[in-house]
């Protein structure tokens, strides 16, 4: 539905719901859709609009016309926004985040005191997925989840693996794989995926800019923009070379600032989340681990691997019954330990003694929403987003 109309450089520009449209004349004189993007005008100097207290209408349309770019992220509004997010790592809450020896933030994010969580798995370039969530009303009341961001009564947790598209985008990796080959001097397929995968991860840094104590996203194993093999950090390689491309196309279109502090981002990732009821972290735990050894993760590049690589069944075993019983001591057969990583066919999975609960299902968009003084019950608590109709106020954009 339009909602506004006005002209911009002699063009008839028509606003439609969150995404603002162009109608130019091509050389056929045929008429056609191409999005503006609007968010330039927002967000080209940071210094002009306050993230953390500006206007909450004016942000949320930010979030969204970022969601919805159709082309790889504009360079200084990278750099804007990446320079904005590590301000808000060195100044988080350190009674949600205690603080390493060194004085960075730890591996451990403490979210005993929030009374109600969200907790969404891998997004994998899956834009339209954090969008939904967003928008989503938990109560079915028409109070989204950005609205209850906004007004502090609710904390979004993401799982990780923020970037690198999967299942149905096999082919364009595969296309995408021959532009890295050619050095991408043309390289359509690479730009779609960048444009995904990393718009996607500028919405999820404005979010945790806004909401610093009430948002958090941990490191997952595709959090590795160096494509290294170190610091708990491996290679990776699923449908073509994912790592190495996406390393290739950074160092020639972005260059070596925003790669090295796109680096820097991910090294400022927490790695586990302590609940009054719950315990998350990317993959599942591969060994027991203390407080303080979490707390500490930087100089632990074995305990990084162990929370974000693990396989399926290749833990210690007990690993997460004596890890429950350690951070929850007062913890009971609902007390859950979430994760992601690897992926399920359902709802949730578990595993580990029926202790380890994963929601990472590819096909569907899936969160768990838990609340601190109501005892977790996992068909109950876990929700598909697109087929709760009745509870998520998300309508359908209408095709162009």
């Amino acid at each position: 539905m339009a909602i506004g109309c006005f002209l911009d450089n002699n063009n008839i520009c028509v606003k439609l719901d969150f995404d603002t449209y162009v109608v130019s004349r091509q050389k056929n004189n045929q008429s056609r859709l191409a999005l503006i993007p609007s968010y330039k005008r927002r967000s080209m100097n940071v210094d002009n609009f306050d993230f953390k207290n500006g206007d909450y209408e004016e942000y949320k349309a930010l979030v969204f016309d970022i969601l919805s770019y159709p082309k790889p992220p504009d360079t200084e509004i990278f750099k804007n926004i990446l320079r904005e997010t590590l301000s808000a790592y060195s100044g988080e809450n350190e009674e949600i985040r205690p603080k390493d020896k060194n004085g960075f933030g730890g591996g451990l994010i403490d979210l005993s005191g929030a009374e109600r969580v969200v907790i969404i798995p891998d997004l994998h370039a899956r834009r339209s997925f954090l969008k939904e969530t967003l928008l989503f009303s938990i109560n079915g009341d028409g109070v989204s989840i950005f609205e209850r961001l906004e007004d502090k009564s609710l904390t979004v947790l993401c799982l990780g693996d923020g970037v690198h598209s999967e299942g149905a985008y096999l082919n364009r990796w595969l296309r995408a794989y021959d532009e890295y080959k050619k050095g991408f001097d043309k390289s359509p397929n690479m730009d779609m995926e960048i444009a995904d995968s990393f718009n996607l991860m500028l919405a999820v840094m404005l979010l945790k800019i806004r909401y610093t104590d009430n948002f958090h996203f941990l490191k997952g194993n595709h959090e590795n923009i160096l494509n290294e093999t170190a610091n708990g950090n491996y290679a990776f390689a699923k449908f073509a070379n994912e790592g190495a491309m996406t390393l290739s196309y950074f160092q020639k279109k972005y260059g070596e600032e925003i790669l090295a502090n796109y680096s820097k981002f991910e090294k400022e990732l927490p790695l586990f989340v302590v609940g009054k009821n719950f315990l998350a972290s990317h993959s599942e735990p591969g060994y027991f681990f203390t407080r303080d050894q979490i707390i500490n993760h930087r100089d632990d590049p074995d305990l990084i691997a162990a929370l974000t690589w693990t396989d399926n069944y290749s833990a210690e075993e007990g690993s997460v019954d004596k890890i429950i019983s350690y951070f929850i001591p007062e913890n009971d057969d609902c007390t859950y330990y979430f994760g992601g990583h690897r992926p399920i066919k359902d709802l949730y999975n578990k595993i580990n003694n029926d202790r380890y609960v994963q929601i990472h299902n590819p096909r569907r968009k899936i969160v768990c929403l838990i609340d601190r003084d109501r005892r977790i019950d996992l068909d109950r608590d876990i929700i598909e987003i697109a087929k709760d109709e009745k509870k998520s106020i998300f309508k359908k954009e209408n095709p162009i």
